[in-house]
């Protein structure tokens, strides 16, 4: 079981969403999941170059709920012990993961 599950809501993000996922596996760090949860209808799996296991999608559902409810569809599949949260336009910065798992571990988060 992955101790970081990833949330990733999309919508419209056909152009950045692969950019977004990538930026998780250029870290060393390697516990996680990431639920990519659709907002728009699309199914994103297409749009990510990486082909992993733990890379999973929530059913596409309800559009334009907003990012809120699509990170509670993502969160209803979580199985990690800690939540992240990763829009589809962003990116982690090198080392995000690594640097801040270990804080969270320590200070009891």
């Amino acid at each position: 079981m992955a101790l970081v599950s990833i949330l990733l809501p999309a919508f419209q993000a056909e152009k950045t969403i692969h950019r977004a996922v990538r930026s998780v596996f250029l870290g060393s760090y390697s516990n996680f999941e990431i639920i990519v949860s659709s907002d728009d209808g699309r199914d994103y799996r297409n749009f990510i170059e990486v082909a992993d296991p733990r890379i999973r999608f929530t059913n596409v559902g309800p559009t334009k709920t907003g990012p809120g409810p699509a990170r509670n569809r993502a969160m209803e599949m979580a199985k990690g012990e800690f939540i992240a949260i990763l829009d589809s336009d962003d990116e982690y910065s090198p080392n995000y993961l690594e640097t801040l798992v270990p804080l969270a571990q320590t200070s009891g988060a």
